[in-house]
């Protein structure tokens, strides 16, 4: 990770304008939880070239994992209107508007995620996820089912099917989904 750094740094000071770079150092930079650098990092190739959608994606990100809800919205939307197709900003931020509690607007804007990319295994885990919130547990384990089946190596997404068969008192089948969990934990 140093030596990461190390090479984004010097290339930054060899061309200031080689927003991949801070890009790289920004994505660098969350993943060591250094938010505010993050942020600077970030800010910097949206100074150079504000068309890129995966920095206001990211941007995303690092103001959600601090908990700045209403600033996350905003770049998910950005990444959204930049790149309509980038199925993983509809997927964080339909997950916003379900811990907001705002259903109708998560459940459209996810299910354009998995319209968009019916792989998006986690666009399904979240409309599955929305569904439990609403207590509409066979749409959940519907779309929890599908999660599983396009990424079988995520404990989460057995977890929560377990629970939407829990709830559906389909014990066999909540058995099972809680046995892979397992497993895979």
């Amino acid at each position: 990770i140093g030596k990461a750094r190390s090479y984004y740094e010097k290339a930054i000071a060899f061309d200031s304008q080689f927003f991949l770079a801070y890009f790289q150092l920004g994505v660098l930079q969350k993943k060591q939880g250094q938010s505010k650098d993050a942020i600077s990092s970030l800010n910097k190739v949206i100074e150079i070239k504000p068309d890129h959608h995966k920095t206001w994606y990211t941007l995303g990100t690092v103001h959600e994992a601090d908990g700045n809800m209403d600033v996350a919205i905003e770049h998910y939307s950005k990444a959204i209107e930049i790149n309509p197709g980038y199925s993983k900003a509809y997927g964080s931020l339909g997950k916003l508007y379900t811990e907001k509690q705002e259903f109708k607007k998560a459940e459209d804007i996810l299910k354009t995620s998995v319209q968009i990319d019916p792989e998006y295994a986690n666009g399904f885990m979240r409309l599955g996820l929305l569904y439990i919130a609403q207590e509409n547990y066979k749409d959940a384990a519907s779309n929890l089912k599908v999660s599983t089946e396009l990424d079988d190596k995520d404990h989460n997404k057995y977890f929560n099917l377990a629970s939407a068969y829990n709830h559906l008192e389909k014990w066999d089948e909540a058995a099972k989904a809680a046995q892979s969990c397992i497993d895979i934990k």
